[in-house]
């Protein structure tokens, strides 16, 4: 893969879900030693969430969710009772992202080992604005410049004026043994358009922890090659 002189990408999140253990609060200092070195700051709160159930009913669910920050803020780590996640907003590097995963995976199993994976998830939410690279290139430019002409259709497209139209759409695909949802179109926020691209690549179901490594690189190629796809040249 290759890095972009223009980094579109908003916010990185990998995710792992797992079978519930209820001790997570009790291990919280012994698993923070593990991890401060990276991540010194910490706080913690509660997290709400709807699930649906398999007979159409909807769950109201609280956890309780220990947070742990690096020196900048720019790089959270999650654990719950279910789940554990790594969320940063400046993501310049994949190799650095999965290395701070890792610190926090080692650290989960050793402290609260047997871990059972029950969902592994990767997210990258890209934001592309046409005024900010327009002064970068000191030059007017369209959005077909930036996001290739078929991805910018919609139904009344070319009648439209697309400068004041706000599309989205969601497609979702089995794609190497999982599964990849893909959520993109023109977004309007303070005023301003953003094309925005959002790609989550998972895997639901047991595995074996000794391939989470081999899956996030599989799960970031993915995420990569379909993000080519969508650019145009004034990217490059």
């Amino acid at each position: 893969y290759q890095a972009f002189p223009r980094n579109t990408i908003k916010l990185t999140i990998i995710q792992l879900r797992f079978h519930p253990i209820l001790k997570i609060a009790d291990r919280i200092p012994d698993f923070q030693e593990e991890i401060r070195k990276r991540f010194p700051g910490y706080d913690e709160g509660t997290v709400r969430s709807f699930q649906q159930t398999p007979v159409e009913n909807f769950e109201f669910k609280e956890e309780q969710q220990f947070r742990f920050y690096t020196i900048d803020g720019t790089v959270k780590l999650g654990l719950g009772q279910s789940a554990i996640f790594l969320e940063s907003h400046d993501h310049t590097s994949r190799r650095e992202l999965f290395n701070d995963f890792s610190i926090a995976i080692k650290a989960l199993e050793k402290i609260y080992a047997p871990i059972i994976p029950l969902r592994l998830g990767m997210r990258y939410i890209n934001e592309i604005d046409k005024k900010i690279i327009s002064k970068d290139l000191e030059t007017d430019i369209e959005w077909e410049d930036l996001i290739k002409k078929e991805y910018l259709h919609i139904p009344t497209y070319p009648l439209s004026d697309l400068a004041n139209t706000q599309t989205y759409s969601e497609i979702r695909s089995k794609i190497n043994g999982g599964m990849l949802t893909l959520r993109n179109g023109l977004d309007y926020q303070m005023g301003e358009y953003k094309y925005r691209i959002d790609l989550d690549r998972y895997f639901e179901g047991n595995f074996n922890l000794s391939n989470l490594n081999k899956m996030l690189d599989q799960f970031a190629s993915d995420i990569y090659s379909l993000y080519l796809t969508f650019v145009g040249n004034s990217l490059f």
